[in-house]
């Protein structure tokens, strides 16, 4: 419980350092449209984008009318679901299966970027994506991987619980939320208010 509490006070502080920051969100921002990209494929919409920015922002596309509210539901969510499914295999995988999970999203990283990817950036943001993930595969003390991963999936966790606020501030309009409002009449709020309890449910 100490080293989950430390890991938990590194990454708030990690949070609000610019720029050193940005390759833990970019892993948040990958589970973010991953997730969308899966409701949007399973649903029968055609995929035709991916995009992610330096910034941490990032979206992905499809052709396609099936489960829109499920879709743009998603994101949120599962940044939140991944997050505690990479702890989880930090903590309780022995290390022979904690390689077969990190070569699996090796191997999403790789398909859904070469599948999609719009442009060199992703491309690029990708590539480190996969370098960190070796990074962790390469690991020699089984412990040290297991300190990355659970790391990894705190942060992710505490970057979901604080990206839903950022629609907030959203002077656009273009956010998740927004759309949702839109496809159901259920208010903004309500939306972001539930993603927000869950990303703290999983961190709990």
């Amino acid at each position: 419980m100490r080293t989950f509490i430390i890991m938990i006070i590194i990454g708030c502080l990690l949070a609000s350092v610019p720029i050193i920051n940005l390759p833990l969100i970019w892993f948040e921002t990958f589970f973010h449209e991953l997730s969308h990209a899966i409701v949007d494929y399973f649903s029968g919409n055609i995929l035709t984008g991916l995009k992610l920015n330096w910034d941490g922002s990032g979206w992905v596309s499809a052709d396609g009318e099936e489960n829109l509210t499920a879709s743009f539901y998603a994101g949120y969510l599962g940044a939140s679901l991944w997050g505690s499914i990479i702890f989880l295999f930090g903590r309780e995988a022995n290390e022979i299966n904690r390689k077969r999970f990190l070569l699996i999203w090796v191997t999403i990283i790789i398909v859904a970027t070469f599948s999609l990817a719009i442009d060199i950036n992703t491309y690029i943001i990708s590539g480190f994506l996969i370098f960190f993930l070796s990074i962790v595969f390469l690991q020699k003390a089984d412990r040290d991987a297991e300190l990355m991963l659970e790391f990894l999936g705190i942060y992710i966790i505490l970057n979901a619980i604080h990206s839903p606020l950022y629609i907030l501030h959203d002077g656009d309009r273009v956010s998740d939320g927004y759309v949702l409002e839109n496809l159901t009449g259920t208010p903004e709020m309500l939306y972001i208010l539930s993603w927000w309890l869950i990303a703290v449910v999983c961190l709990v």
